[in-house]
């Protein structure tokens, strides 16, 4: 919320008549909330805080658009299998998956088809393999993934 939009909240919430609580409640504010813009108001640094320095965890833009992971149940209720061949479904976007994961199996999607990377414990490539509907290729560093 930028500094002017802050500032036009306090001035509704002081020129109204009654309650402020009730007030603070319909505009969606808490009283903590109001009582520090009004501090830092008083104290004339109502400024935006935003420092404009990234987060040490967030991605840029680009990398977002780069990155898709889908987690999911491996199978639906009747056990067959939801990772298929070709999807039937209407398509949002087309190969912007970069990994998926389920319940028994890590897989990348790639030119040549899903390539499996990862199997849950206590499960094997070929039973992975009976419980999917697309063709895996074993990756050659294949192993087992960690919970």
């Amino acid at each position: 919320m930028s500094a002017e939009e802050k500032a036009a909240i306090l001035e509704k919430v002081e020129a109204q008549p009654g309650s402020r609580r009730k007030i603070l409640a319909e505009l969606r504010v808490s009283k903590s909330t109001y009582y520090r813009w009004r501090t830092r108001q008083s104290q004339g640094r109502f400024e935006d805080r935003s420092s404009g320095i990234r987060s040490w965890n967030a991605l840029t833009p680009e990398e977002e658009s780069q990155v898709l992971e889908v987690a999911m149940e491996h199978t639906d209720r009747q056990n067959q299998p939801k990772i298929v061949e070709e999807c039937t479904l209407p398509l949002t976007g087309k190969g912007c998956v970069s990994l998926i994961v389920t319940d028994l199996a890590v897989m990348q999607p790639t030119e040549q088809g899903l390539v499996l990377k990862e199997v849950a414990p206590g499960w094997t490539p070929e039973e992975v393999q009976e419980l999917t509907g697309a063709r895996l290729i074993l990756a050659p560093d294949l192993k087992e993934y960690e919970l």
